[in-house]
């Protein structure tokens, strides 16, 4: 979501670390009317979420580890934000609740 940046390690010998901040969702076979409808909630969900995790992200002085864990924690509020988002745009629109019912969508961290 935000590009990559080196933080050095505070102890020799660490190794590297990449925290990445993902965001996914699917859905049934569904017409292409419908796709597009899925598509735009979904893009709606993901800058709900974006916002949060920005918000994180400019609230730290340094890029460091404790920033890592400033960002890690917005993650469930972000989640939260953008699954709220994404089922409020779905339930307003003209999709049957049987598609609606299938669609998923997530904001999580991942650490390698």
């Amino acid at each position: 979501m935000f590009g990559c940046t080196n933080i050095p390690y505070p102890c020799f010998g660490m190794a590297r670390k990449n925290f990445e901040i993902l965001a996914g969702f699917n859905y049934p076979s569904v017409r292409p009317d419908q796709q597009t409808i899925i598509y735009g909630c979904a893009d709606i969900a993901f800058k709900a979420a974006a916002a949060i995790v920005s918000a994180a992200v400019a609230s730290c002085a340094t890029l460091n580890p404790a920033c890592v864990g400033i960002v890690a924690a917005s993650v469930p509020a972000a989640n939260a934000a953008g699954r709220e988002a994404f089922y409020k745009c779905l339930n307003n629109s003209t999709l049957p609740k049987e598609i609606i019912s299938q669609c998923k969508i997530g904001i999580y961290h991942r650490k390698t």
